[in-house]
C-alpha cells in the first residue's frame, strides 16, 4: 500500500467506526424494548393465572372484565409485540450490526490496528423489595456508573473490572443510605453481581418516574415505619437493575453519582422521594491512567 492509500483505508475505518458507534446505541434501545415487552407479557400471565386460581364465581365484575381482556386483547397484544420486538433485534444485529462489524475486522487486520472499547455512562437501578404487614415496599435509588459496551448486544459488559467496582460502591452507598451510614465496602464476588442482573436485567425508565413526581418535595423527612423496614435491609437483598436511559459517551472515567432515592409501593407509586445529585466516590488518578491506558484515551 501506498501512503495515501493507507491514509484512505484509516479514514474509512475512522467512517465506519463512526457508523459502527450509531448502530450498536440503535441495538441497546432494541434489546431495552424486547427485555420490556418480555417483562408486560410475564406480568399480564401472571395476572390471568391469580384469577383463574381464585375462580370465576368469585370474582367481581370488574375482574371478569379483566380476564376476558387479558384472554381476548391483552396477552395476544403483548405476545405478538414480544414476537416483534425479538425479530427486530435479532434482524437488526444480524443485517445492520454483524456486516459492519464484519468490515471493521477486516479493516483493521489490514491495517494492524485494533477496534478498542468506548467508554459510556450508564444508569443503574438499585432496589430491595420488603414486606410490611399485607403490602411491599421497593426501597430505589438511581446511579450513574462507567461501562463499556457488549458489540453484539449493545448491553455494557457487566464483568468488566471499573464497572464490577463502581457496582460495589453504589451498592454500599445505597446500603448506608437507607441504614444510617456508610461503611468501608467489601468486596463482592462476581457471582453475587451476576445473580443481581440475572434477577431483573433493564429496571425502570427514570423518566416515567419523573412524570409522576409533580406532587412530591425532595425532602429527607421518610416516615418511621418506612425507616425501621429499611434498617432491616441486607446487601444481599439489593438488586441491580439497568435503566432503559441511553448510554451516555465520556472521554474518561466520572465515578458513581447518586442520583435518586425513592419509596415505591405495591401498585407502583411514588410514596416518598429525595433528589441526591451528589458524587458517592470520584476515581483516583491511578484508576484514571488505567482506564486511559486500557481504552487507549
Amino acid at each position: 500500500m501506498t501512503p495515501d492509500e493507507i491514509e484512505r483505508e484509516k479514514r474509512e475505518l475512522r467512517e465506519i467506526r463512526a457508523e459502527y458507534d450509531r448502530r450498536l446505541r440503535r441495538q441497546y434501545q432494541l434489546n431495552t424494548n424486547r427485555l420490556r415487552a418480555e417483562r408486560r407479557v410475564k406480568k399480564l400471565e401472571e395476572d390471568l393465572v391469580a384469577l383463574r386460581a381464585r375462580g370465576w364465581v368469585y370474582l367481581s365484575g370488574g375482574e371478569r372484565r379483566y380476564w376476558r381482556s387479558l384472554v381476548d386483547r391483552l396477552i395476544p397484544e403483548a405476545r405478538r409485540r414480544l414476537e416483534y420486538w425479538t425479530w427486530e433485534t435479532d434482524r437488526h444485529f444480524r443485517e445492520d450490526v454483524k456486516p459492519v462489524l464484519e468490515r471493521i475486522r477486516k479493516l483493521e487486520e489490514e491495517l494492524k490496528e485494533k477496534v478498542i472499547p468506548k467508554l459510556y455512562r450508564i444508569k443503574i437501578r438499585l432496589y430491595a423489595v420488603k414486606k410490611r404487614k399485607e403490602y411491599y415496599l421497593t426501597f430505589q435509588g438511581f446511579f450513574d456508573i462507567d461501562a463499556i459496551l457488549n458489540p453484539e448486544t449493545g448491553l455494557p459488559v457487566w464483568d468488566w473490572w471499573l464497572t464490577k467496582q463502581e457496582i460495589q460502591i453504589a451498592k454500599y452507598h445505597f446500603h448506608g443510605y437507607w441504614k444510617g451510614g456508610v461503611k468501608k465496602p467489601k468486596p463482592f464476588t462476581v457471582g453475587e453481581i451476576e445473580l443481581g442482573y440475572q434477577t431483573d436485567l433493564t429496571g425502570a425508565s427514570l423518566r416515567e418516574y419523573l412524570e409522576k413526581t409533580t406532587e412530591f418535595r425532595y425532602t429527607k423527612d421518610v416516615p418511621e415505619e418506612y425507616k425501621r423496614l429499611a434498617r432491616t435491609m441486607t446487601l444481599g437483598e439489593i438488586i441491580v437493575g439497568l435503566s432503559n436511559i441511553k448510554p451516555r459517551p465520556t472521554d474518561l472515567p466520572e465515578g458513581v453519582f447518586f442520583e435518586y432515592a425513592m419509596i415505591i409501593d405495591e401498585d407502583g407509586y411514588i410514596k416518598w422521594m429525595e433528589r441526591r445529585d451528589r458524587w458517592a466516590w470520584k476515581p483516583p488518578a491511578e484508576i484514571v491512567d488505567r482506564v486511559r491506558k486500557e481504552l487507549g484515551i
